[in-house]
């Protein structure tokens, strides 16, 4: 399991956090991340598996989020609430084993992939 920390300050000016795959996110917190845009822990290469990332701690209500990628992030089975996104266009979420997401009622999704463990999708 990797132990490396990664420690973000003055995170409520942060607008993307990109390419943070080769890092094994593992424990996390982006409550503080109110102007994220851009959430990216995954990627797209097929032999990557981030085991370490297990849940994700993210604002219900982060109304910027535009992008969230969590691709081949394996382990990570907690629903995900993205109700509050009003201004989401792109889901990635194929080899994760989230059981559920939580999308706004209005919004223009351009992309939506989705793992096959998904058992309930709500707008």
């Amino acid at each position: 399991m990797n132990e490396t920390r990664i420690y973000i300050y003055a995170g409520s000016y942060i607008q993307a956090l990109s390419n943070l795959a080769p890092f094994y996110i593992g424990a996390n917190i982006f409550s503080s991340a109110a102007r994220l845009k851009k959430l990216d822990l995954g990627t797209d290469n097929p032999t990557y598996h981030n085991t370490n990332l297990n849940s994700l701690t993210i604002l219900p209500n982060m109304p910027i989020l535009e992008e969230l990628n969590i691709k081949n992030c394996d382990n990570l089975n907690t629903p995900i609430n993205l109700s509050g996104s009003n201004n989401l266009r792109i889901v990635e979420a194929e080899g994760s084993i989230i059981p559920s997401l939580s999308l706004p009622a209005y919004t223009s999704i351009e992309t939506l992939h989705l793992p096959s463990t998904i058992n309930i999708l709500s707008l």
